[in-house]
């Protein structure tokens, strides 16, 4: 180690002898995005996920209780080539693992201190949304067990083949539309607000939004990405 970097932490000897170890229910997953790696990991009792960067990735893969702090970061400094890893960035990221819940054991005070505060900006985030009631996000789900399930019914879409029915299905719409624009129309206004258009129209709207983003999670599983949140989105009190 060179001593000419500024590598230490002046409040590292309050937590250099802590021994992380993630929870049982903690599991990690090696995944390519848009050609990077990541590694992420599942929390499978609350059902979230958290993403890290290889090098994070390699600090955490270490953390099985039998390391403390000080000895995790003099190996990554000295034999893994992790070289750009400080103090106080293994602190924070060891912060980051106790703020999702996913670390067990005793955690010192310090990084406790730096969790409640990544707690306090998330809860300030949530506020500000709550703020605009016009504009309300309400999580449901994780979608992405129910997203490999069908993908291989959707596969073939994504191909040539899917092309064709696009375009075949589109352009049958814009004939049948032109043949019949007269009856499509005809006192328009009047038959788009009646009531009963009005109800089928808040009955339709979903629906065809759902298979809408439905579309956005299959490209993006296609394509090696994840979604795990599904939910509704109140613009102006319509979902």
């Amino acid at each position: 180690m060179s001593a000419q970097r500024n590598w230490t932490s002046a409040s590292w000897y309050r937590v250099s002898d802590f021994r992380p170890r993630l929870r049982r229910h903690a599991r990690i997953h090696r995944h390519l995005y848009r050609g990077d790696v990541w590694h992420v990991l599942q929390d499978r009792a609350s059902g979230r996920f958290h993403r890290f960067r290889p090098a994070a990735y390699r600090l955490i893969a270490m953390m099985d209780g039998t390391r403390t702090l000080e000895e995790i970061w003099e190996h990554a400094v000295e034999k893994m080539d992790i070289d750009s890893v400080t103090q106080d960035e293994l602190v924070r990221l060891v912060g980051q693992l106790y703020s999702a819940d996913v670390l067990t054991g005793d955690v010192p005070p310090d990084i406790v201190e730096l969790s409640d505060r990544g707690r306090r900006t998330k809860r300030s985030k949530i506020i500000k949304s709550l703020i605009n009631p016009l504009a309300l996000r309400v999580p449901v789900f994780d979608p992405d067990g129910f997203l490999d399930a069908t993908m291989p019914l959707v596969r073939p879409l994504f191909s040539w083949f899917g092309w064709l029915l696009f375009f075949g299905v589109t352009a049958y719409a814009i004939v049948l539309a032109a043949l019949n624009i007269e009856a499509l129309t005809e006192n328009v206004g009047d038959r788009v607000l009646s009531a009963e258009n009005l109800v089928l129209l808040l009955i339709a709207y979903p629906l065809i939004k759902a298979f809408h983003e439905l579309g956005h999670s299959y490209t993006i599983k296609r394509w090696g990405g994840d979604v795990h949140e599904i939910g509704i989105m109140f613009l102006v009190f319509m979902p």
